[in-house]
């Protein structure tokens, strides 16, 4: 791909099929890596997951940053980054969740932590994307604030599973609190960056929260652990809504 592109064109309007070699190039590389990690360690084994997830955020990465933006190359290096959260969830823990939960401890373990490293890094770039396209269109809701989501999303039902693997009374519990307490945090957020598209996405977690506090906690919880729950999501409210009578207006104002 490198050398067609570099050969004169000896014809107006030839067909420049550099971009499709790279791009076949690239999509080599990783069929040849996940098919060789798959090979040489089990497919269902957390590591080949973790192997092939940090790979396609490596080519992802080197891609968007090599090739020209808006680019084929740069479109399929998109494409990458944004299968993280996906591939984590469906694929790492899912196809390998047994071996995982019976191998590895709670959180400090050498699979859960770099997989949260890969998706905060992917999020980040995606929070990068999203930037760069609300400078072409400005205010509207782009496919870069889509991947952006579907990684906090993923962050936060990877914990929420993390904790559901002890044997705690508090999970539900626990779960519960992170719920709430994610959504305040991305509330706060979007209300600083000025990002419509968090304050959104915080209101439909906030409201999932509520239904499984009273679906699901009301009367699966013991005494104690129910009352931490309704307690703890009801201050997280409170702060909430003086976010959005007292701090939202002051921050507007200062926008403007």
């Amino acid at each position: 791909g490198r050398l067609h592109g570099r050969k004169p064109e000896s014809t107006q309007g030839q067909t420049n099929w550099s971009p499709v070699l790279h791009c076949f190039a690239i999509a080599g590389i990783v069929v040849v890596f996940f098919a060789d990690t798959f090979t040489s360690i089990h497919w269902n084994d957390p590591l080949a997951g973790l192997l092939t997830t940090l790979a396609l955020l490596a080519i992802g990465a080197l891609t968007t940053l090599g090739a020209r933006p808006q680019s084929m190359p740069w479109g399929l290096g998109v494409i990458l980054i944004a299968l993280i959260p996906f591939k984590l969830l469906v694929f790492d823990l899912g196809v390998g969740w047994h071996n995982y939960c019976r191998s590895y401890p709670l959180f400090f373990n050498a699979i859960f932590l770099p997989q949260m490293a890969a998706l905060l890094a992917a999020s980040i770039w995606l929070n990068r994307l999203s930037r760069s396209d609300n400078e072409t269109t400005p205010g509207g809701f782009t496919l870069g604030h889509l991947l952006n989501i579907t990684s906090l999303l993923a962050g936060i039902t990877m914990v929420s599973l993390e904790i559901s693997r002890s044997k705690s009374p508090w999970n539900d519990s626990l779960i519960t609190l992170l719920w709430a307490s994610s959504a305040l945090a991305l509330t706060v957020t979007g209300l600083v960056r000025q990002r419509a598209y968090l304050r959104y996405l915080a209101l439909l977690i906030f409201g999932v929260t509520v239904i499984k506090v009273f679906v699901v906690d009301l009367g699966g919880l013991a005494g104690l652990q129910r009352v931490a729950a309704f307690m703890g999501v009801g201050v997280l409210l409170l702060i909430l809504s003086f976010a959005y009578q007292r701090v939202a207006p002051v921050l507007l104002k200062r926008k403007e």
